[in-house]
């Protein structure tokens, strides 16, 4: 998902309309490979996002947090390898 497109959905739900097929398009941008998204990524030529209908953190490797208390709160939940993490923010 291009991220610096999201406004789109957001007008539109908080207009009560939707989303058009070409808009859609511009937010999910359906036509780019994998390769693509990565390259812009890298590049920092677009902010990506995952848009996923579900995403199983049971079969994680390791899962990172923000905070101690989310790491609590996962690892009550039976998770393992909670980690820590913070990125930093360039100035």
């Amino acid at each position: 998902m291009d991220y610096s497109s999201w406004h789109i959905a957001i007008n539109a739900c908080m207009h009560g309309s939707a989303v058009s097929h070409a808009e859609k398009m511009m937010i999910f941008k359906s036509s780019w490979t994998t390769s693509r998204w990565f390259r812009a990524a890298l590049h920092r030529t677009h902010s990506v996002q995952l848009v996923t209908p579900e995403l199983p953190l049971n079969t994680a490797v390791k899962v990172r947090v923000r905070n101690m208390a989310t790491r609590r709160l996962l690892k009550d939940r039976g998770f393992k390898d909670v980690e820590i993490f913070r990125m930093r923010a360039n100035p």
